[in-house]
């Protein structure tokens, strides 16, 4: 959808369903109800977001409208609104089911257009739940065969590009987590050029939002925070304020929250969080309350902490979306040694869970991180060697980013670890 007034299109298009109740019933009457609908659908999750009720309320009759007009390309996207209704409503199992029939869909149309439709969600879908392989070969799919003349109309159907999309959550997100800072980096780049280039400010705005996320990991708060008065501005000027919330503050109290400003981020995020969680948002949950968690145990207030991780852990254990679950395990752990009377055994136990999960994921960013929480404790009980041991092969299998933070303080670490180990020889 262009942009315009937002909420103007959804009171003249529900103004259009209400007329449609009044002509007879037969095809044509059809035809211009399931038109609207999918529009209409388009227009609400703009305005209210991908968790919203509205969606639903405008969708679920369009399925079996779309079926019996034969019009599997309003099926297509009637299927792809209602699989993210559930996706962002953290209910994986039904998203799945959606995304099965999105997929049985494309199985028996040569469409370019469905299969970009269903290869979003997936790559989405599977980045999720932890199944990065997955996610990446659909982000693949759509990269090679994306045409920007044939398939630019579909973010007006959308609100989201397929190209832009792939490049995001199941793309620089995910190579951020699978150890590729510097690919994260550039796919961010590339997915916010390429949504400047159509005429879908949501697009922009998310691309410079929730599809940067990857910045924060990789050490570019301050970037993170410039995007985030960008996409704000946009928001005021086409009347999105939901989307201002919970993509533009919640980005920003992220990145407050990475750059140690831990009051002010922990608030912000707090707010914008809770708006997304009005609406029955879940998706990113045990990411964003993680974040949470850890604020506020900078702030000393552990209680509070421990009581927002423990909330993280049980969505994500609880929901499959296991994306940002190694690193909740981690922080859990830091949290677990940051009380007052440190719980060492257990904070343990979870740094040995992050690690393990990260492995079994491929999530290489996630396992450095828990071999330096390891390799730091071994080294403040004089276990020096054992610290080295575990860092040093997950450090050296990086093939880029030695500039990020992350991998700055592991190579130092293993300068004090082998410095220490000598001066213990000595």
């Amino acid at each position: 959808m262009a942009a315009g007034t937002f909420g103007e299109a959804v009171g003249q298009l529900r103004a259009g369903l209400a007329d449609v109740e009044k002509i007879d019933a037969g095809p044509e009457r059809d035809r211009l109800e399931l038109d609207l609908r999918v529009a209409l659908g388009t227009a609400e999750m703009a305005m209210k977001g991908w968790a919203a009720d509205e969606i639903i309320d405008a969708l679920d009759p369009a399925i079996p409208l779309a079926k019996s007009l034969g019009d599997d390309f309003s099926l297509g996207l009637s299927l792809f609104s209602i699989w993210i209704y559930h996706a962002t409503r953290s209910d994986m199992t039904t998203s799945q089911k959606w995304l099965t029939e999105m997929d049985s869909v494309v199985a028996v149309n040569d469409n370019t257009d469905l299969q970009m439709i269903a290869d979003t969600a997936a790559s989405m879908n599977y980045f999720w739940i932890g199944e990065f392989d997955k996610a990446e070969e659909r982000r693949h799919r759509v990269k090679k065969n994306y045409v920007f003349e044939q398939h630019r109309h579909l973010v007006q159907y959308m609100n989201h590009d397929p190209y832009a999309t792939v490049l995001q959550w199941g793309g620089a997100t995910q190579l951020w987590c699978q150890g590729y800072p510097d690919r994260a980096i550039s796919a961010v780049d590339e997915a916010i050029a390429h949504a400047r280039t159509l005429d879908s400010p949501f697009a922009v705005v998310f691309a410079l939002t929730l599809g940067s996320l990857a910045l924060i990991e990789a050490g570019q708060g301050e970037r993170m925070l410039k995007q985030c008065e960008e996409a704000s501005a946009i928001c005021d000027e086409i009347g999105l304020p939901f989307i201002k919330i919970v993509s533009c503050n919640s980005l920003r109290g992220r990145s407050l929250v990475a750059l140690g400003r831990y009051e002010e981020g922990a608030e912000v995020l707090t707010e914008a969080t809770a708006m997304w969680e009005a609406v029955g948002g879940r998706t990113t949950f045990g990411e964003y309350t993680t974040r949470i968690a850890k604020a506020l145990s900078h702030l000393g207030r552990h209680d509070e902490a421990m009581e927002a991780s423990e909330k993280a852990l049980s969505h994500q254990s609880s929901n499959n979306e296991t994306w940002y679950l190694a690193e909740s395990y981690r922080v859990h752990g830091e949290l677990l040694l940051s009380l007052p009377e440190p719980r060492i055994e257990e904070a343990l136990g979870f740094f040995q869970k992050s690690l393990e999960l990260a492995q079994a994921q491929g999530a290489l960013s996630f396992e450095l991180r828990a071999a330096m929480s390891l390799a730091k404790h071994y080294a403040d009980h004089s276990r020096e060697s054992q610290a080295r041991e575990i860092l040093a092969p997950v450090y050296a299998r990086f093939t880029e980013g030695r500039s990020t933070p992350d991998l700055i303080e592991a190579g130092a670490l293993l300068e004090a670890f082998g410095a220490q180990s000598e001066n213990v020889s000595s």
